[in-house]
């Protein structure tokens, strides 16, 4: 019956997910995983109350505010409820994890994802988003010799820091919903390296695909170029207003192709070998500017207009002008995602002050949040079909979807690599899809600043004040002020 209310090609992306699920979930149970996870060789050698798997999927399936209610949650979830373990149990585990398993099921899963008929495109090119954020640890010795921390007037030294940060990144599947590959580096460290990194990991999984690599002002670099060419991807990048500047004075347009020399002195800055040899054979690139003034109304309602510059590869015939900046704009959707991860997904709530487990924990949630991507994504496009003329498009609610699957056990499917049981629990998802939809509509938004609410922020994650903003005292109550 519930096969008859649904088109035959969302049934067929709903066998998909399950059987890529239900994939993935064997993996995590594998001997290859296993001895990934292994600190020291005699760890994980015995399949006991809480095995190598349970340990990885407690961490990806992580929501409760205490410890002692998440490992309530996660053995009744698993149904071995009698096989709860103790807290001091959790932490001996924990210290011997491995982060290296967890950064290598980040890579498995975009690998099996890119194997299945779910891969969605946008014009035919898959759209591959990077971007760096910043993370906060615990102010444990380790973290703040191993990430770093940030100075201001109060902090001068480790001695003063209150916190731990990382540097960063990710490279993010805009149309699919997942990130491909994730960094974690020093506060103080670049983003781009991180970015090359990110590409020179991940360039094989699209060798047979069209890819368009969108990037904002921080990622305008030849080499960058240079590297993105070598393996046959397009672009479309936010350029800095110096960047090419006295090519750029000669445009006799707001849309045309230069071609950039590299000159000796140039050549000497180059700090990748790919790039040096590249432009030591030929010395030229041509790259396509598009320039774009961009309208906006201020905090003050004063209308504000700003110059854009956009750096691409991509054709006329196939992109115009605005085609280009609206290509630009898809990639706003990693910061979604960031901000889906550190206020829904709670990152930088940690069960332990380990940085190890720290570390362990924020690949962790990588893994849920790409797992809620595939799913979203795909019944995103679902709706998208049906409300194709309708005034506002649909995209599925992320906390309520969130929600549906830890409250139908996806973690116990998982762990058992259950096809049949995925995919049951996403044909009843089929079922709820229209209650759980919310419209899309721009510039719309909910007060947020002078507001009068119960509670100051109750947790230690938050994102720009958006979720729980900053609160003063006034007459009494509480009310919130910009961030």
């Amino acid at each position: 019956m519930i096969l008859l209310l649904f088109s035959k090609v969302s049934v067929s992306g709903m066998d998909s997910i399950a059987r890529l699920f239900s994939r993935f979930g064997n993996y995590i149970r594998s001997e290859e995983l296993r001895s990934l996870c292994r600190s020291h060789a005699s760890d994980f050698t015995r399949v006991y109350k809480f095995p190598w798997y349970d340990l990885i999927l407690y961490m990806i399936f992580r929501s409760e505010k205490c410890v002692s209610s998440e490992l309530s949650k996660y053995f009744n979830a698993i149904g071995k409820p009698e096989n709860q373990i103790s807290k001091q149990a959790l932490f001996k585990a924990a210290k011997k994890l491995n982060v290296n398993a967890l950064i290598k099921l980040v890579h498995v899963l975009p690998e099996f994802f890119y194997e299945t008929d779910l891969v969605k495109t946008y014009h035919g090119y898959i759209l591959l988003a990077e971007d760096g954020t910043t993370l906060e640890l615990m102010p444990e010795w380790a973290a703040i010799l191993n990430y770093g921390f940030a100075k201001n007037q109060t902090v001068k030294d480790e001695f003063d820091a209150t916190k731990a940060v990382s540097r960063s990144a990710a490279l993010y599947d805009v149309i699919n919903g997942l990130i491909v590959d994730f960094t974690m580096k020093r506060y103080t460290d670049a983003e781009m390296p991180m970015a090359i990194g990110h590409l020179q990991r991940t360039h094989s999984l699209y060798q047979d695909k069209k890819v368009i690599y969108l990037a904002d002002r921080n990622y305008d670099s030849v080499e960058l170029f240079a590297l993105l060419e070598l393996y046959g991807f397009n672009y479309c990048l936010r350029g800095k207003n110096n960047f090419f500047k006295h090519y750029i004075e000669k445009m006799a347009s707001d849309d045309e192709w230069i071609e950039v020399t590299i000159d000796a002195a140039w050549l000497k800055r180059l700090k990748y070998s790919f790039a040096i040899e590249r432009f030591q054979k030929d010395p030229k690139i041509r790259v396509r500017v598009v320039k774009r003034s961009y309208t906006y109304t201020d905090e003050k309602g004063i209308e504000q207009t700003q110059d854009l510059i956009f750096f691409t590869n991509l054709p006329k015939e196939e992109f115009d002008s605005d085609e280009i900046a609206l290509l630009y704009s898809k990639r706003w959707q990693l910061e979604v995602s960031y901000k889906t991860l550190k206020s829904t997904l709670e990152w930088e709530r940690y069960f332990s002050n380990g940085t190890n487990t720290e570390t362990c924990s924020i690949y962790a949630k990588v893994i849920y949040h790409n797992l809620l991507g595939i799913v979203r994504k795909h019944l995103d496009a679902y709706l998208g079909n049906q409300f194709s003329n309708n005034k506002y498009q649909y995209q599925m609610n992320v906390a309520q979807l969130n929600e549906f699957l830890k409250h139908h056990k996806l973690v116990r499917m998982l762990r058992a690599g259950n096809r049949s049981a995925i995919r049951r629990m996403l044909e009843i998802l089929l079922l709820l899809i229209h209650k759980i939809k919310v419209p899309v509509r721009p510039n719309r938004h909910f007060q947020r600043w002078g507001r009068i609410v119960q509670d100051s922020n109750p947790h230690r994650f938050s994102l720009d004040g958006r979720n729980y903003p900053r609160v003063r005292d006034y007459q009494g109550v509480l009310q919130t002020v910009k961030p």
